[in-house]
């Protein structure tokens, strides 16, 4: 290869580079859309509310949706999820409704 066919690759690469990038990001965001599809019919069971569910049910709508809706949400801290998502707290039965409530809602708008 000669540096005249490698000069003109660069804008080839570059192109792909970036197709690729924004095919990920497309497929990044059908396969939330498909988790939060998922998820919703989850959050409307009662037996998924309980508090021995309340980690992996936290867990999922963290990786559905990052944790940022949720920090923004309901003001707690990053370190109250993780928490959360490894079992060493759980909140009181209402205030776990309320998380779930949120949770849901922010589900409901991300999908439309």
């Amino acid at each position: 290869m000669t540096s005249k066919d490698e000069g003109s690759s660069s804008p080839e690469r570059k192109a792909i580079a970036a197709a690729r990038a924004a095919a990920s990001e497309v497929i990044s965001e059908h396969m939330q859309q498909v988790m939060l599809q998922g998820y919703l019919p989850l959050l409307q069971q009662q037996e998924s509310r309980e508090a021995h569910r309340f980690a992996p049910m936290i867990d999922w709508a963290v990786r559905s949706m990052g944790d940022v809706p949720l920090l923004d949400s309901i003001s707690i801290s990053r370190i109250t999820i993780k928490r959360w998502i490894s079992g060493e707290a759980t909140p009181g039965p209402m205030a776990r409704e309320a998380v779930f409530n949120t949770i849901e809602q922010l589900a409901r708008n991300r999908l439309k």
